[in-house]
This record gives structure tokens, sequence and C-alpha cells, in this order.
């Protein structure tokens, strides 16, 4: 995915004292000198958000084939962007629709509303009340994060709407070397009056 981010952002001293802290997850009974697998521990609150405008292909995509389908996506959304001659867009998202089908809309941020076409179209992240965390990490690791957003709105009483979304910072070179800097935020749209 990191190939399509080319812009270069750094963190703010807010961010960089939410990184998540690493834990060791060791097995038990494993033969000597096995790797043990570090676990996050995630900063998850609740939050508003606002409803954000975005360029996106829609389309429905099996779990196992999403690591292909979303950089190829929001690398044709910035194409798309950069013929038409419109605004650079923002950060790469992808939003899944929970409707059982597999369905997601993936493609970037946008700050005012264009005309697409048949494969890319204007669309918007919703607003509501949010549980969301920052994964700082490779993308093979999100589901960890989308486990403990899961896993706390549960043990707090909160219930998920069926949709959540992932918002992908824009790549930096230094990611390359350091894949653990990696930033995602990741959202849960809640479905509760407890917000």
């Amino acid at each position: 995915m990191g190939k399509f981010y080319r812009q270069a952002t750094s963190l703010t001293q807010r961010e960089k004292l939410n990184f998540p802290t690493l834990r060791k997850k060791t097995r038990k009974g494993g033969p000597p000198g096995t790797r043990e697998r570090q676990a996050m521990d995630y900063k998850i609150e609740v939050k508003h958000s606002e409803p954000t405008l975005t360029a996106v292909i829609r389309s429905r995509v099996r779990p196992q084939e999403l690591s292909k389908f979303v950089p190829a996506a929001c690398g044709e959304v910035w194409s798309f962007f950069r013929s038409a001659g419109l605004p650079k867009p923002g950060r790469h998202v992808a939003f899944y629709l929970g409707d059982g089908q597999g369905s997601v809309e993936v493609g970037a941020e946008v700050a005012e509303p264009f005309a697409g076409n048949d494969w890319i179209q204007c669309s918007q992240l919703p607003a509501g009340h949010v549980a969301s965390a920052v994964h700082f990490g490779p993308y093979a690791r999100l589901g960890e994060a989308h486990r403990a957003i899961r896993e706390w709105c549960a043990e707090r009483g909160h219930r998920l709407s069926c949709v959540s979304w992932e918002i992908y910072g824009h790549w930096q070179e230094s990611w390359n070397a350091d894949p653990s800097q990696i930033r995602t935020d990741v959202f849960y749209l809640l479905d509760d009056q407890k917000s």
C-alpha cells in the first residue's frame, strides 16, 4: 500500500504520546528460542466524528483479497484526480459497510464534492459517535486494532453498528525501513445511546 502514499507528515507531540505500547505475549510450552510475538495495547476512545467527503471505488471484496484491492483502488483514485486536474485528495480510506456481502468503499478524503464516473464516485464517511484507536505497525496486524475496539466496546456495553473504517497515514519513506511507525486510524460507528 505504501507505494501510493507520497506525502510526508510528521507526528504531533500528542500523537507521539499516544503511541501504543508493546507487551510480550509468550507461548507457554513453546520450544526454546521461539520468537515471541508482541501484542499492541491500544488507547481506545469514544468521540464524535464529522462526515468526511471521499472519492471511492465501491466493490464487493472477499477478506483475503483486501490486501491487494485496497492499494490498487487508492492508486486508481489518485490517478483519476491527477488526470481530471482536481485538487490532490487527502489520506486514503477503506470504509466497510458491514452488509455481510463484503461491500467496501476504498479511496481518499476529498475537500469538496466532485463529478465522478462509473468507477470512481463521490461518497462520505458517516457522522456520529465512534469508538476509535490508532494502530502503529504493519497493515497485516490491523486486525488487532479491530479486535481491541470490539472487545473494549463489549466490555463497556457499547453497541457497534455494522460499519467501520480505516484512515491510512500519508506514506513516509522512513516507514519502508521501520514499519512499526505506519499509522492507521480505525473507527467503529456506535449504535447506542451510551455515547
